[in-house]
């Protein structure tokens, strides 16, 4: 490791990650938990992401007015995402003002509120969000592309959730999720900027000590199901047709990602690319097309994705990816 970066493992499990960088005046802090979407049951489908909401409504020291007023009052940036391996919270602040801030990071992870009638609302928002998926077919046309690869299971499921499954969730079942997957082993706390790593370490032993999962729980990821072929259509009222097309690929660690990477940057990146050249530029059917992938513990994915009008779909794509030289 290189002086400005350093990692330290706490008894507890909990690792802090810190990159120095001395002439910056600002530091970013993320908390990263291993209770992605992956860990839901069927029943459970979007509890993670709600979950991720839910802590912004208040926490056991906080209402959400007083959450958001200390962010004004610092100055910074603060959000939230969900994945299919992880849960992320994050800030940004000027590097004076890192211990207040890790305090309120933590706090979501150690003392969200959970409060039933604010869980309400908060589902309803959540269900826009789907909807607002539903009425975007840029986005959905992935979500259908991931349930096709992955059939029938838990990495395939959209990250949101159902309709169905969002509206019966209540704080019990969020609760439990956080009892399980919320422990120390299965976090890490990440600071880069005008930090100091010993500092930081500091905090994260006071703040993170009360992390509610099971300390002992080291649930893997699930493996990935085994890829076939699937051809899925769906219809809708709007004006184009979006395609993807694409295949499982490697794990973040494989010793091939490598070559993955140096094939969608030939086919997908930039406007040099294969497929920008032959699809855009020399046939003009379509304004915009790249590549789309992740890399996960347990595999990952690769595809090509593009938008052209109807008439257009059955010429576009992308016979010339199945001709690399």
């Amino acid at each position: 490791m290189t002086d400005n970066f350093q990692k330290t493992t706490l008894p507890s499990g909990l690792r802090v990650l810190t990159e120095y960088h001395p002439h910056v005046q600002s530091a970013t802090l993320g908390l990263w938990i291993q209770a992605g979407s992956i860990y839901e049951s069927a029943r459970e489908a979007g509890l993670a992401h709600l979950l991720e909401h839910m802590v912004f409504k208040g926490t056991k020291r906080r209402t959400m007015t007083q959450i958001a007023a200390q962010m004004d009052v610092l100055g910074g940036g603060m959000n939230a995402f969900t994945e299919r391996e992880y849960v992320c919270y994050h800030v940004k602040v000027l590097s004076e003002d890192i211990s207040p801030a890790l305090e309120l990071l933590c706090e979501f992870a150690t003392q969200p509120l959970m409060d039933d009638d604010l869980l309400e609302i908060e589902k309803s928002v959540v269900l826009e969000e789907i909807r607002a998926v539903e009425d975007a077919p840029e986005e959905r046309v992935e979500d259908l592309f991931l349930s096709g690869l992955w059939e029938k299971s838990r990495w395939g499921r959209p990250i949101l959730g159902l309709p169905e499954s969002v509206e019966k969730l209540g704080t019990k079942e969020l609760k439990k999720f956080m009892a399980r997957y919320y422990g120390p082993q299965r976090t890490i706390l990440v600071a880069v900027g005008n930090v100091k790593h010993d500092d930081v370490v500091k905090m994260a032993e006071k703040l993170l000590a009360d992390l509610p999962g099971d300390h002992k729980d080291k649930t893997p990821a699930p493996s990935l199901p085994t890829v076939s072929a699937h051809h899925v259509v769906e219809r809708d009222d709007t004006e184009g047709a979006h395609i993807i097309i694409g295949t499982k690929a490697y794990a973040y660690d494989h010793p091939h990602r490598f070559s993955a990477w140096a094939l969608d940057s030939i086919l997908t990146g930039g406007y040099s690319s294969r497929l920008f050249q032959e699809v855009r530029e020399k046939r003009g059917l379509c304004y915009s097309i790249g590549g789309l992938s992740a890399s996960y513990r347990a595999g990952g994915y690769w595809a090509v994705e593009t938008s052209v009008a109807p008439q257009n779909a059955a010429n576009a794509p992308l016979k010339r990816s199945r001709r690399i030289k």
